[in-house]
């Protein structure tokens, strides 16, 4: 997972993040998109119910965690199936 993608939040992509994004409201973490892959990156420490919550929603929605990027991603034409 090298560049950013950047700009392409456009149309489907844009719809799908800002769902994404909204199940994490309230939590301090970045959703972004990446050489194809949608993530997850906490940005602030969290107490331990928001952990619980960010962890939960991430399994929920079948997200792996990347132990070497430290974040939650999946590819974004699962996403965009599901």
């Amino acid at each position: 997972m090298g560049a950013v993608r950047r700009g392409g939040e456009g149309g489907w992509v844009g719809r799908l993040l800002e769902g994404v994004r909204r199940e994490f409201s309230g939590l301090p973490v970045y959703v972004g998109v990446e050489d194809g892959y949608v993530y997850v990156k906490r940005t602030a420490p969290m107490d331990r119910r928001q952990f619980k919550k960010y962890t939960e929603v991430c399994r929920r929605l079948g997200f792996r965690f990347d132990r070497r990027e430290e974040r939650w991603v999946k590819p974004l034409e699962e996403l965009k199936t599901a």
